[in-house]
């Protein structure tokens, strides 16, 4: 994927990277897409603190080698943002994420901890079960309180995208209105 805007910033986003754009202020952005047979890529969205609404616009790009990876009993951990097990992963200056890209083999269970205070959730690209529930591929799901989640695969490779951090309990401005 091409991403281009009005700020200067010019990038190709490649299989396994990132793209940390804060909107902030304004930036005006596009993304050319290649022609392929099969693509899944996920934009995910954050809101920022009121305070930093206003706040200059800026775009990071994460390449491959810059992802930190964990070998995991049955898996692999991504660490697109935040931090696992001691080490370091990127973090955006206004919100504190951890989240992660996480691969569980056929047959095998995974359990990632978490903190208590913290709000989860998770997109299941396919094949697996999460907190022992069974859910559609491609599909997200808000977690329960708890100090850990468990993530089974299947028959095939599972993939989740894993998301936690404090929420921001603030009023959302919808289309930059207050």
């Amino acid at each position: 994927m091409k991403h281009k805007d009005n700020l200067g910033f010019e990038d190709t986003v490649e299989d396994g990277e990132v793209q940390w754009m804060t909107a902030g202020s304004g930036i005006i952005h596009e993304e050319q897409l290649p022609a392929s047979e099969r693509m899944l890529g996920v934009q995910l969205w954050l809101n920022l603190p009121a305070k930093d609404k206003m706040t200059k616009p800026a775009y990071r790009s994460i390449k491959r080698d810059q992802i930190p990876e964990v070998e995991l009993e049955g898996g692999r951990l991504r660490i697109l943002a935040g931090s696992y097990d001691g080490q370091q992963g990127v973090q955006g200056n206004y919100q504190p994420i951890d989240y992660y890209d996480i691969t569980v083999e056929p047959g095998k269970t995974v359990t990632i901890p978490q903190r208590r205070a913290d709000r989860r959730c998770c997109f299941l690209c396919w094949g697996c079960t999460v907190a022992g529930e069974d859910l559609e591929e491609k599909t997200a799901a808000l977690l329960s309180d708890g100090d850990q989640v468990t993530i089974e695969g299947k028959e095939k490779r599972a993939k989740v995208l894993f998301l936690s951090g404090s929420p921001l309990k603030e009023e959302i401005a919808w289309e930059g209105r207050w």
